[in-house]
This record gives structure tokens, sequence and C-alpha cells, in this order.
């Protein structure tokens, strides 16, 4: 099979697919909060669906676990060892509490493509996302998840 890494980086964003780490500037607006005096951060994530070719879903990549909120996100956050990741310089967790979405038009213009996630990885965020209580029903739906009975 060829590797996804061995195309131009345009043709690599063009080619979105679930598992993919990405990284690229976020937003307030993206439920984001820059560092003092910046109006945006830097941010890895991780595609896990898509919907039409419009929107992706997506979870972020994060070096910590926020203590303050640790009793309420924690379970749901799944610690991927930079042992395994070219990506990555420190073990980081993939916080499957927090869904998010971005248009395809967004990414493909700003993101850069750093890699993949394996499949164990990917399996266990979905699982989170779809145990989460602040992902909602007609999310799961629009990306073809569903909650574990």
């Amino acid at each position: 099979m060829l590797e996804l890494v061995v195309f131009p980086e345009a043709l690599r964003k063009q080619a979105l697919e679930i598992g993919q780490v990405l990284k690229m500037d976020m937003y307030p607006s993206d439920r984001v909060t820059p560092k003092r005096n910046a109006d945006h951060k830097e941010k890895r994530f991780v595609i896990i669906g898509k919907s039409e070719g419009k929107v992706v879903a997506a979870l972020l990549i994060n070096s910590e676990i926020n203590y303050n909120l640790f009793l309420k996100i924690g379970p749901y956050q799944h610690l991927i060892r930079a042992a395994q990741y070219d990506f990555l310089d420190h073990d980081s967790y993939i916080d499957g509490f927090s869904l998010r979405e971005f248009e395809v038009s967004r990414v493909i213009e700003s993101a850069s493509y750093l890699g993949t996630i394996n499949q164990e990885d990917l399996l266990e965020s979905i699982k989170h996302v779809c145990e989460s209580p602040d992902v909602k029903p007609f999310q799961l739906k629009k990306y073809g998840f569903r909650k574990e009975e």
C-alpha cells in the first residue's frame, strides 16, 4: 500500500482521512483558550469522522489534562505515547470529552499534516466520545457513532 507521506503536503491535506493528525491555529470560537495577549493557539487534532464532505469531526490532542476539570473530563482522555508517534514531543492525551467540528475547506487551507494514529488509539478515542456526556446524540448520529448499550 502506498503511504500518504510520499504525497506533497497539498495533496495530503485534500485527502482528509479518519485517523489523520493535523495541526492548525484555533481561536476562542473553536473553544480553545489562547495564551495571554494572543488571539489564537496552534493545536494538534485527530480526525475521527467526516460528514458529507463538508465537515470533519475532530478531537484535540493536549499535553496534559486540565487539573481543574480532571474529575469531569479525565475519564474521557486517551493517553498516546510519544515513543509511538513521531509528531509528539512528549506523551499526550486525545480529548474524547469534547467533539470539535471543522469545515473541510478550513482544514484544507489552514492545517498541516503530521501523521496518523493507530487503529487501537483511534477506536479507544471514539469509544470515549460515544460515552461522553458532552457529546450530543445528534452529533454521534451525524458521524455514524452510537452510544454503547
